[in-house]
């Protein structure tokens, strides 16, 4: 993860080696900088936008960016969520920031949209049971094929097909 910690001003106070490899400096040279001394004004501004919706708001904000690390191109999608730092009176002293990739998470959730998807649409009968033998999803092609609900099926044994009580083919 990529750990931060700013004054209110959007200076950094420290940060961990992650935030070294995505700006290709060191701590000591980020420290007392502002984003605006890495990245792009477009790209700098988003982060000070998120770190006033923070300290507006008093308590943890998260958002989803886009990053590429200077240090070697690569990109990330970064789940981030920051939060104000108060001192023992109450007063704002910083913005503490954490930044988690989760470009394959995100990435594994649009496969599995798409064969989600596939096997909504596909032209043969698919039933999914867990391991009680309880029909847990059926795709519409089954539907169809059976003139059963989802309703009627979803909980039930896959033998309810041979109970003889399987409603007529509606044609």
């Amino acid at each position: 993860d990529l750990i931060w910690l700013k004054n209110p001003d959007g200076d950094y106070l420290a940060c961990n080696p992650r935030v070294e490899q995505f700006f290709a400096a060191k701590e000591a040279d980020i420290v007392g900088k502002t984003d605006y001394d890495f990245i792009d004004s477009a790209q700098a501004e988003a982060f000070r936008q998120h770190d006033r919706i923070a300290m507006a708001r008093g308590g943890p904000s998260s958002h989803e960016a886009w990053v590429t690390f200077a240090a070697d191109g690569h990109r990330e999608l970064l789940e981030v969520i920051q939060t104000p730092v108060f001192d023992a009176q109450g007063q704002l002293i910083g913005v503490l920031g954490i930044g988690h990739d989760i470009t394959e998470r995100q990435r594994a959730s649009a496969q599995i949209r798409k064969l989600s998807l596939a096997v909504e649409q596909s032209p043969e009968s698919i039933v999914i049971t867990n391991r009680q033998a309880e029909i847990e999803y059926v795709n519409a092609s089954f539907l169809l094929a059976t003139g059963y609900d989802r309703e009627d099926v979803i909980g039930h044994n896959p033998r309810i097909l041979q109970s003889g009580k399987t409603p007529p083919r509606s044609e």
